[in-house]
């Protein structure tokens, strides 16, 4: 799962990286903040990261554990709503990744599967009820 676990949160790393840098985001055409995979499509950035929080808290709820998902739910929040994000909400994001990581880390292949296709289905019926 060391792949899987890299593919999955290195973006996350690498928008704080780039925020640390640049003091900007990715953003589309409209200004909307975007992650850009490597094959050059746009996603907004709040869902993609909401996605991830959603996918660790069905997790946690798996398996009856914690993880520090309050910062990345400040980042989604802070990006759905255009809120600024200060320099301990970006600290506070990168104490949590080694968590992040280290759970990522313990999932089988058949779980990291299920709760990716959960966390899909749940973006799904949450678009539609839109």
């Amino acid at each position: 799962m060391l792949v899987k676990t890299e593919l999955t949160l290195r973006p996350l790393e690498d928008i704080i990286e780039h925020i640390e840098k640049h003091g900007t985001l990715p953003v589309d055409e409209r200004g909307d903040p975007v992650y850009i995979d490597q094959h050059g499509n746009f996603y907004p950035l709040w869902g993609v990261i909401d996605g991830l929080v959603t996918t660790f808290e069905m997790w946690c709820t798996r398996h009856k554990q914690t993880l520090p998902l309050s910062p990345l739910r400040t980042f989604v929040a802070a990006l759905h709503y255009a809120m600024p994000l200060t320099a301990y909400n970006l600290q506070d994001i990168k104490n949590a990744m080694p968590h992040l990581r280290a759970a990522a880390r313990s999932m089988d292949p058949d779980d990291a599967k299920d709760l990716v296709t959960q966390t899909q289905i749940k973006a799904e019926l949450e678009a539609k009820d839109q």
